[in-house]
């Protein structure tokens, strides 16, 4: 997996981007559409971590006035299927474990003396993490990142196929034509 940046953000909205699948390689027949933030959110996860309920409120807030941008990447149906569904059991993992911990706050807050069912609920929220961040470190570069680039104000993408790179590159765009090397010949 390789990554390319520089790419023209109307080029991305418009689907102007080479026919090329970013995640596979092969000659894409669908797009795949990816709601890109202009402010970079992932930088502010520890939010959550350090901040409380204060922190989260927070996220959220800056998070609803993040102007955001939908980005079309050229995908086979079968990359947009699976993308799809390791996105949904990334979300779902982390919610469960979400949950899991709202609970044992609930759990501990509410007794004054340690109980077997407390002493379950937190071998439960252990297991649950230690599952839930083998989960995400496994599918690390599984995902395509779509980011912007503000000091350029273009597009940069992580962990797309070295053919879709040699396309853009090369500057095709027509799925039609025959691109040596790039494996996308029609």
């Amino acid at each position: 997996m390789a990554g390319v940046g520089g790419i023209a953000i109307a080029d991305a909205v418009a689907g102007e981007l080479p026919r090329v699948c970013v995640a596979t390689g092969a000659v894409s027949d669908s797009f795949l559409e990816v709601d890109v933030y202009t402010w970079p959110l992932r930088r502010w996860w520890f939010l959550l971590l350090f901040g409380g309920p204060l922190g989260l409120v927070t996220l959220v807030a800056l998070l609803w006035a993040s102007p955001q941008i939908s980005v079309r990447l050229p995908m086979t149906e079968s990359s947009v299927d699976r993308h799809l569904s390791v996105r949904q059991r990334k979300r779902l993992s982390c919610c469960a474990l979400a949950i899991l911990a709202l609970a044992n706050a609930l759990a501990i807050g509410s007794v004054e003396a340690p109980t077997p069912v407390i002493a379950v609920l937190v071998a439960a929220l252990l297991l649950s993490a230690v599952a839930t961040g083998r989960y995400l470190l496994l599918t690390v570069g599984t995902d395509i990142e779509v980011v912007i680039d503000r000091s350029t104000g273009t597009l940069k993408l992580d962990f797309v196929s070295a053919e879709f790179v040699r396309a853009y590159e090369a500057g095709v765009v027509n799925p039609e034509r025959e691109v040596s090397g790039c494996g996308a010949s029609s």
